[in-house]
């Protein structure tokens, strides 16, 4: 009698202890008999073949029950050994879009087949469409500097029109119309951007070059006086910008305009005091000026800055024959 009570005291004891384990506990481990079968389809519900599909599950602590897999022909996968619980699913392939869903993993029930939809985000297509479009802009540049001016105005334009947003392309098709010697509509087209700049930095930029450009057309025709209104405001718009200064005395020096071509080179060493170039072009200006002593002292320091610049040697000859 007193065994039988011992024995059944035992039992009890095991009952209460196992009572305090959650039933669930073998299941959190996320190992088990149940499998799970997933399909992978495009927007049209065709199957992808070779997508990545991973099964996680979502209770684990360590290690991470994890179990990654490839769609076959039929756009399938099948995950087994799973324990019950829940589980996210993830799938991706190629540019589509991921996508994930979080599911029940039963046991006891068969598992339904669960699907996955990749298809391409709304923002991803714009992307797409904008990148052909933005082929256009590339065969524009490739026909702007083949010298085909009026066959890069049209793709320009072309683009321009589907993308409206993009204002500063008004600067290429303002040169294509310098070039095509249509300098009113040329103007038009700097002062678009002009308006549609804004404060940002940037923009500030992108205004300055409209209105070098508009001085530049002035320069050409002659009115000296406009083209340096425009070419002060364009500095003054982006004070720190020693290519946009280079720029400016490069239209200079190309006109014969000295004194001109000289300031804006000395602008842009204010601002980038060790580049080469400007010197170099100075040595040049002050050669046309015939003030062969600053030439020299010029052609020098551009010779010091970048001794390994191709343009060194014509300019160690220049020295020889100005030293002569």
């Amino acid at each position: 009698m007193f065994k039988t009570h011992r024995i059944f005291t035992v039992l009890l004891a095991i009952l209460v202890i196992s009572s305090l384990i959650p039933v669930s506990a073998f299941a959190q481990s996320g190992r088990g008999t149940a499998r799970q079968k997933v399909l992978i389809v495009d927007k049209d519900d065709n199957p992808i073949d070779g997508a990545s599909v991973t099964i996680e599950f979502m209770d684990s602590r360590d290690p991470i029950i994890k179990m990654d897999g490839k769609s076959d022909k039929k756009g399938e996968v099948v995950f087994f050994g799973l324990g019950y619980g829940k589980y996210e699913i993830s799938a991706k392939y190629k540019d589509l879009d991921p996508a994930t869903k979080t599911i029940t993993v039963s046991q006891v029930n068969i598992n339904t087949v669960k699907t996955l939809k990749l298809t391409k985000s709304a923002k991803k297509i714009a992307e797409e469409k904008l990148q052909q479009e933005a082929n256009l802009v590339g065969q524009g540049n490739q026909l702007f500097s083949d010298g085909k001016y009026q066959e890069a105005l049209s793709a320009y334009q072309e683009f321009l029109v589907k993308n409206p947003e993009f204002y500063q392309l008004h600067l290429n098709i303002g040169n294509c119309h310098k070039e095509l010697g249509q300098n009113d509509l040329a103007i038009a087209e700097f002062n678009k951007v002009i308006d549609a700049a804004k404060d940002e930095e940037k923009d500030k930029a992108l205004k300055a070059k409209g209105y070098a450009a508009i001085g530049e057309i002035y320069l050409k025709d002659q009115d000296i006086d406009k083209a340096t209104e425009f070419f002060q405001k364009s500095i003054a718009l982006s004070p720190k910008d020693e290519i946009l200064a280079y720029n400016v005395a490069e239209i200079y020096f190309a006109s014969n305009n000295n004194e001109e071509a000289l300031k804006y080179y000395d602008i842009a060493l204010l601002i980038k005091p060790q580049w080469a170039e400007p010197f170099l072009k100075k040595g040049y200006v002050y050669m046309n000026m015939g003030d062969f002593p600053k030439a020299i002292e010029s052609l020098k320091k551009f010779m010091e800055l970048d001794p390994e610049n191709p343009q060194a040697p014509v300019a160690e000859e220049i020295i020889k024959s100005l030293q002569q």
